[in-house]
């Protein structure tokens, strides 16, 4: 083959559309579900809260139990949207790199851990 053969340029061309476009659905993945896991976070906090009440059933405790679900969407809310800022600018920054495969792998792992936390309290 020719040095100047365009099919080597072609395929690494690919490579690097393919790349990004895989790494895209993944942010988008993990950014929905991250959205998602707000409620589960809520939901868990408040399970807890309410388990560990010795009256649950009381009004004074549904209360404060509606109250500390609102904040911790809120608060659980912002870092959310600050993470899905962050990770977005990364995985453009360091595309197709191994940091960034890694870096879905952990938000992988602990966006399945939320879900898993959630199904044993719930």
């Amino acid at each position: 083959m020719a040095t100047d053969d365009p099919q080597p340029e072609g395929n690494d061309l690919r490579r690097k559309v393919l790349t990004a476009a895989l790494a895209l659905v993944l942010w988008l993945a993990t950014s929905a579900a991250a959205v998602l896991e707000v409620v589960l976070v809520r939901d868990i906090v408040v399970s807890l809260y309410l388990a560990l009440q010795q009256s649950p059933s009381s009004e004074l405790s549904l209360y404060n139990a509606a109250a500390m679900g609102r904040l911790v969407t809120a608060v659980v809310g912002v870092i959310v949207a600050i993470f899905v800022i962050v990770s977005g600018e990364y995985h453009n920054r360091h595309l197709g790199e191994r940091c960034s495969w890694r870096t879905f792998a952990w938000t992988a792992a602990v966006e399945a851990a939320i879900f898993g936390l959630s199904l044993l309290v719930g």
